[in-house]
């Protein structure tokens, strides 16, 4: 189908001002606008989908309605990467969550660790750096703890400390704190 034929049957009504500047771009570049000229995509969600293919990668997988603009923007970010990110997603993560995860997997990461919908961004992100600083996180990666009861565990770990004494979900950040100090200032390893 030539671009006239395909111009005249796509009801160019349906679509506003900028929705129409995507599909002409699209056009232009002599990209298959198939995958984006459709009145449900946003202009965002068409511009994420035309840069995907003007960078050849597999669209197929974030095209979908399902996803909002800032989630097919770090799609294909990590296709550009060859980076699975799909696999690690759900549709109720935020956008900084998804952050941590593309984060991780740009870093090599077993991101499986903190990839879930239980854990929000702060958590993602203290076992993220314990991932990074190669510390056994399975020690603190768990909901029950909050970002900063993660943060002291990890940096006791960093310091080897024996965390154990009070890495409990039942210990307060405050009690944490103190114990975490007290156990430096005598020495306890």
């Amino acid at each position: 189908m030539n671009k006239k034929e395909l111009l005249k049957e796509l009801n160019l009504e349906q679509f506003d001002k900028y929705q129409l500047e995507q599909i002409f771009k699209g056009l232009k570049d002599n990209l298959d606008i198939s995958w984006y000229a459709k009145p449900e995509f946003s202009f965002d969600e068409m511009i994420e989908i035309r840069l995907g293919l003007l960078s050849k990668v597999d669209v197929s997988i974030y095209a979908k309605e399902c996803y909002c603009f800032w989630q097919m923007n770090l799609i294909r970010d990590a296709l550009e990467q060859d980076l699975d990110l799909v696999s690690h997603l759900d549709n109720e993560m935020e956008l900084e969550e998804v952050s941590e995860i593309l984060e991780g997997l740009e870093e090599g990461l077993e991101v499986s660790w903190y990839a879930k919908k239980e854990f929000h961004a702060g958590q993602m992100s203290q076992i993220r750096w314990g991932l990074k600083e190669g510390l056994d996180v399975s020690i603190y990666a768990n909901p029950d703890f909050s970002m900063e009861q993660m943060k002291l565990i990890r940096e006791g770990l960093k310091e080897s400390l024996d965390v154990s004494i009070y890495a409990k979900p039942e210990i307060t950040e405050e009690n944490m704190k103190l114990i975490k100090e007290n156990i430096i200032e005598l020495g306890i390893k």
